[in-house]
């Protein structure tokens, strides 16, 4: 059977672990936002341009359904609404991931100031076991 004995070292490993992993949280959290918003401002921007396009082509009664000037209208959106997309979400990741971060760090300074009672009271128990001077 091992010795199960305290030992300060494991917790403050962890901590630096949790630190870490609160970084990660921040930093994944904005680009992952990114990466989800991009594509979806880039289809909703597409999908408005190309339908109002061709429905004002409709509504104008033009002979024929031009739908390669819809087309072109609606990848050149496309690209704005893509960027727009990406901030917005990148913007709303960066403050999911600063919130599960916050909760990372909180987790690290509880094991910390565990660690931190613990060697309290270990010297106070130390000091009480001793004779005193004199």
């Amino acid at each position: 059977m091992s010795n199960l004995g305290y030992d300060r070292l494991i917790l403050q490993d962890r901590a630096r672990k949790l630190y870490a992993r609160a970084r990660f949280a921040s930093v994944s959290g904005f680009l992952l936002g990114a990466l989800i918003g991009a594509p979806l401002g880039a289809g909703g921007g597409f999908l408005f341009r190309f339908l109002t396009g061709l429905r004002f082509t409709l509504h104008n009664f033009m002979p024929g359904l031009n739908v390669e000037e819809a087309t072109q209208a609606a990848l050149q959106t496309a690209e704005t609404w893509a960027l727009a997309g990406a901030l917005a979400c990148a913007v709303v990741g960066a403050y999911r991931g600063a919130g599960a971060g916050a909760t990372y760090q909180l987790a690290a300074q509880a094991a910390l100031c565990q660690a931190e009672i613990e060697g309290h009271l270990a010297r106070l128990g130390g000091a009480a076991r001793e004779p005193p001077p004199g």
